[in-house]
């Protein structure tokens, strides 16, 4: 490897230095950053807790990248704010002691880790544990959500995993499972999807789907088809799609549907946006009522 390619990857310094990769002067120049004591990567890498996790087994050796950090290397963003890197060694390996970094002392089910391109955990086992740990519950769920919404697990691999699970959490973990439906393409979905279905509404429909009356299918986050209402979480990537959002809402305004759209701050007071929903739902019952009377 030249010096221009070392650390676009995480590497250990002082092998790369008996190897003649680089200098030790090198290493303290701003061309490269340490990670971890002895684990360095390029300056212009950017540190996201997915590197963070691969200069971990750098770090400790024998770990396997686990955890949020599994899911995270595995392209299933789900770390949260204060969570640490987490790997795993085989029980009674040497401990480490490095801030920001968890290591779990257990052995893995046969099968289940990934060399590619760095020892992790399969997706389908590391949601588990999770989901088995986050509180609270609705994070759980999101997790769950997330790495079927990312194509990394399947419901059956997650259900079949779930049934023989036996480490903490398990109770846990089940109740998330019963909750996850699968279908939520953000996390935000799952956030909101769960207390519409604790607020006493009839159940929506998730990802329902029409077509409008120009032959184009559309589809929308939560439905109540029987009355045309729908809720649709507006995310960040909406921001540059105005043009084609409004295109949308006048299909679905042709169709007598009424759609009420949620944003992200609205999900910090969720009882006020709860009742808020509550009520379009309810005036949209009455006009049905109205139109058929």
């Amino acid at each position: 490897m030249t010096t221009t390619q070392l650390g676009l990857v995480p590497f250990r310094g002082s092998l790369a230095i008996a190897q003649g990769s680089t200098t030790r002067g090198l290493l303290r120049s701003r061309r490269f950053v340490r990670v971890y004591p002895d684990v360095y990567v390029a300056a212009e890498v950017e540190r996201t807790h997915a590197v963070l996790a691969a200069a971990a087994t750098v770090l400790v050796p024998g770990a396997v990248i686990s955890g949020v950090s599994a899911l995270e290397v595995a392209g299933v963003p789900c770390a949260l704010p204060g969570d640490r890197v987490e790997v795993t060694v085989p029980p009674g390996s040497r401990g480490v002691a490095v801030a920001g970094l968890r290591v779990r002392r257990r052995p893995l089910p046969e099968g289940t880790v990934f060399t590619d391109p760095f020892p992790r955990l399969h997706p389908t086992v590391a949601a588990l544990d999770v989901a088995a740990e986050r509180r609270p519950h609705v994070e759980a769920v999101v997790v769950l959500d997330q790495v079927v919404a990312h194509r990394r697990a399947g419901p059956a691999a997650l259900e079949m995993f779930a049934e023989a699970y036996r480490g903490r959490g398990r109770r846990r973990l089940l109740a998330a499972l019963a909750d996850a439906d699968f279908l939520a393409e953000s996390p935000q979905e799952t956030r909101l999807r769960l207390p519409l279905h604790a607020c006493g509404l009839p159940a929506p429909v998730a990802q329902q789907r029409i077509r409008t009356r120009a032959g184009r299918r559309r589809r929308l986050d939560f439905a109540w088809p029987e009355v045309r209402f729908a809720v649709e979480y507006d995310g960040d990537h909406h921001l540059g799609r105005l043009p084609e959002d409004r295109t949308r809402l006048n299909e679905l305004q042709e169709l007598g549907w009424r759609v009420f759209y949620v944003t992200k701050d609205q999900l910090r007071d969720l009882p006020a946006l709860i009742a808020a929903i509550t009520r379009a739902y309810e005036a949209c019952v009455a006009h049905r009522v109205a139109s058929q009377g």
